[in-house]
């Protein structure tokens, strides 16, 4: 009768321990999509920029 009850509690800590897992999983996606969305949001004049000497790697109107 012992053995029954150890393993509802059992299953009932697992079921919780998953649940917190799926939870944290959901969250730390939620927060790298909007994180995305937050970076994509700066304009581009501040995200691009060419530090080599020559200006190497800078697109020109034309192209």
């Amino acid at each position: 009768m012992k053995w029954n009850k150890n393993a509802a509690s059992q299953k009932g800590r697992v079921f919780r321990c998953g649940l917190l897992s799926t939870a944290m999983l959901a969250a730390v996606l939620v927060r790298a999509v909007l994180l995305n969305l937050l970076v994509r949001a700066i304009p581009a004049k501040y995200t691009e920029c060419d530090l080599s000497e020559a200006k190497m790697y800078t697109l020109s109107d034309s192209t």
